[in-house]
């Protein structure tokens, strides 16, 4: 039977009384009551108070601050403490003509070509024949020291 025509079948009487969900429910599950006191919550606590008056401080030094045309102190120091233009053209092309030498010698290092080594991969080739078609044993070899890998 569905809900909807047990509500249409049932007497008026039985559905009011709905004894089930209020009155028999007992509050035994819940703990003790709380008997602590805590204080009135105010609406202008401290950390509002100071908000408020940074905030109203705030807009009275805009309203009664300097003008936008006056120097600041800050400004003024900042103006005598800062290079003149003259100066600082100078300081940048004095960079900018470092920066040129340091690129041109980047430039003329890595184009150079290291002079060509001949190396023997195998030294005792030397006791057959020569690398340049020279008779073996018509050149004194005795001053010869033959080069490792890394040494130039």
């Amino acid at each position: 039977m569905s809900v909807a025509r047990f509500a249409r079948a049932a007497p008026r009487r039985l559905l009011a009384r709905r004894t089930l969900a209020t009155d028999a429910h007992h509050h035994d599950h819940h703990g003790p009551a709380d008997t602590n006191e805590y204080p009135k919550a105010t609406v202008f606590t401290s950390t509002s108070r100071n908000f408020a008056l940074g905030l109203a401080g705030f807009c009275a030094w805009l309203w009664f601050g300097p003008d936008a045309a006056e120097d600041f102190r800050v400004t003024r120091a900042i103006k005598s403490a800062m290079a003149s233009q003259a100066q600082l053209a100078e300081v940048n092309s004095a960079m900018y003509a470092k920066r040129v030498a340091a690129s041109e010698d980047k430039l003329l290092f890595n184009s150079a070509t290291q002079p060509h080594i001949h190396r023997l991969r195998a030294p005792m080739i030397m006791d057959v024949a020569s690398a340049y078609s020279a008779p073996v044993g018509s050149q004194d070899m005795s001053a010869i020291k033959p080069k490792r890998a890394g040494e130039y």
